[in-house]
């Protein structure tokens, strides 16, 4: 019986084809990216740039099969429970509980840049 082409692998690796096509890296030969200091990058705060990345990506995920049954628990008993809303809360009260001093930091700079649920959260009008 002929075998087909990666019938013994899964995912991608079955849509790349046999192994003896793939090239193998030997390990020497990876490069590792350079890692970049804090002192190296001048002029930038590193909360600001926390901020940067959060503003283009402010998802965050757990993994938790505690949370995610109660959060399922309560969505199926209320359905108008809003499951991110409930989260964040908790999150973002741990956060400033842990360390304050960084919450304001970031506080203040999402607030600069006129961050609309900061606003809303800290009761600012302009």
């Amino acid at each position: 019986m002929e075998k087909r082409r990666g019938a013994d692998r899964t995912g991608i690796r079955a849509l790349l084809g046999p192994p003896e096509k793939e090239e193998k890296v030997e390990k020497a030969e990876v490069e590792k990216p350079e890692v970049k200091e804090e002192a190296e990058v001048k002029g930038v705060d590193p909360v600001e740039r926390a901020v940067d990345e959060a503003l283009r990506m402010p998802r965050v995920t757990i993994h938790s099969p505690i949370t995610s049954a109660f959060v399922r628990y309560m969505k199926a008993k209320d359905p108008s429970f809003d499951i991110s809303k409930f989260l964040r809360d908790i999150v973002e009260k741990g956060i400033m509980e842990r360390n304050p001093a960084l919450y304001r930091r970031v506080g203040e700079e999402l607030r600069k840049r006129k961050v609309k649920e900061v606003e809303e959260k800290l009761g600012i009008k302009e």
